[in-house]
């Protein structure tokens, strides 16, 4: 499939699924790649026959629903953000939930990355100052292969680069293959479940929702305007 056909492809679909095409300019080319694999496994000719078979199949939808979604991620991602969180956000919460529980959630956690780049934060810096609070993560995605790389949270070196220096080896074990691999203390922080964002979470009210390179980025302004009052709002009345 040519760059081209993949994009007029895109820009029909994704509105659809109430995506935008502006959160995929950059990371088509991954997204293109499985739609071609999807087209192959169906003995389908082409883009424009996929599209056809989309609409008078539409169960197809929800899988290429699931082929939209982009995991390109590393630890500590947006390094501003994680600073952000880490000097300001997660001490407000830690003094506001003294002696108690902060509830954090990250939808659309991929293969972990950013759940436990909370963790890490919190078991490096925070922890120490507030021994008698909880801190714990709830982390989904609608992927459950992404899920069980999570839960088995092994890493190449190269989503590790943007910790702060030292964090390494605080937080990981290297092992013979070159991987590394999250100290049990820090894991143990995090619990991993299988969920659209989409949908309400039976766990809330949360101290913290992580969301931004899902919803924010991929989703359209209706959508994006509908998560708002459906996870921020009450998450902001809840403040120990």
């Amino acid at each position: 499939m040519h760059d081209q056909e993949c994009v007029h492809f895109l820009k029909w679909a994704l509105p659809k699924m109430k995506m935008r095409w502006k959160g995929f300019k950059r990371v088509r080319r991954q997204v293109c790649k499985r739609i071609d694999r999807r087209i192959d496994q169906l003995g389908l000719a082409d883009v424009f026959e996929y599209r056809s078979y989309i609409c008078s199949h539409r169960q197809e939808w929800k899988h290429l629903y699931s082929l939209c979604t982009v995991t390109i991620t590393r630890f500590y991602r947006d390094i501003g953000i994680f600073d952000c969180l880490k000097e300001e956000v997660l001490p407000h919460l830690a003094l506001a939930c003294e002696g108690r529980a902060i509830k954090c959630w990250s939808g659309g956690c991929a293969s972990g990355e950013e759940p436990y780049s909370l963790a890490i934060i919190w078991k490096i810096v925070h922890e120490q100052k507030f021994p008698r609070t909880e801190f714990k993560v709830v982390a989904t995605d609608i992927t459950p292969a992404l899920l069980q790389r999570a839960e088995k949270a092994c890493y190449k070196s190269g989503v590790l680069r943007n910790l702060p220096r030292n964090w390494t080896s605080k937080a990981f074990i290297r092992k013979e293959d070159g991987s590394y691999c999250l100290k049990e203390e820090i894991k143990r922080l995090v619990s991993f479940r299988l969920h659209d964002i989409k949908r309400p979470m039976k766990d809330a009210p949360f101290n913290l929702i992580m969301c931004r390179n899902l919803a924010f980025t991929y989703f359209d302004k209706v959508l994006q305007l509908r998560l708002v009052k459906k996870l921020v709002l009450p998450a902001y009345e809840y403040l120990c």
